[in-house]
């Protein structure tokens, strides 16, 4: 079986995006949660609790140019420490999420695995994805909207 580790986004996105938020930049809001679940923070890797305000703004997950390096939106606390989390160990609000995609890369950014499955079993999934030798990291994505959640590396 192999070890994983999941990387929460780098919390200078968020403060880089909080700095454009002040600046007007109309890609980043400032908004209201409004319910328990639905406003995943990537920086947390936990839910935001309704009341707060959170930043959305576009995030690009990929190191490299690639026709498959997707932006999408994301939720992140204006300033948080980083979760940590332990090999092996998937974040709690991802049980919540009614169904995730899985995608594993290879060395060139290309897609060589795909999956779909319940958020439940995210960790399954994960390493469904790592029993393909090509796959160098995975993304872990909510199926519903296609937002990217984090990253995933061997260990």
């Amino acid at each position: 079986m192999t070890a994983f580790i999941v990387h929460p986004l780098d919390p200078q996105a968020a403060v880089a995006a909080a700095a454009r938020f002040e600046q007007n930049d109309p890609e980043v809001r400032l908004v209201e949660v409004t319910a328990p679940v639905g406003f995943p923070c990537r920086v947390t890797l936990g839910w935001a609790k309704p009341g707060e305000k959170v930043l959305l703004f576009k995030h690009n997950p990929f190191d490299a140019a690639s026709p498959y390096a997707e932006q999408g939106p994301v939720f992140a606390r204006r300033s948080a420490d980083a979760s940590v989390l332990a090999a092996n160990e998937t974040p709690a609000y991802i049980a919540d999420v009614p169904l995730i995609v899985v995608r594993g890369y290879d060395d060139t950014t290309s897609i060589v695995h795909a999956d779909v499955a319940p958020g439940r079993d995210c960790a399954t999934a994960i390493r469904r994805a790592f029993e393909n030798d090509a796959v160098e990291y995975v993304h872990v994505r909510a199926a519903a909207y296609g937002c990217f959640q984090f990253r995933v590396d061997r260990v």
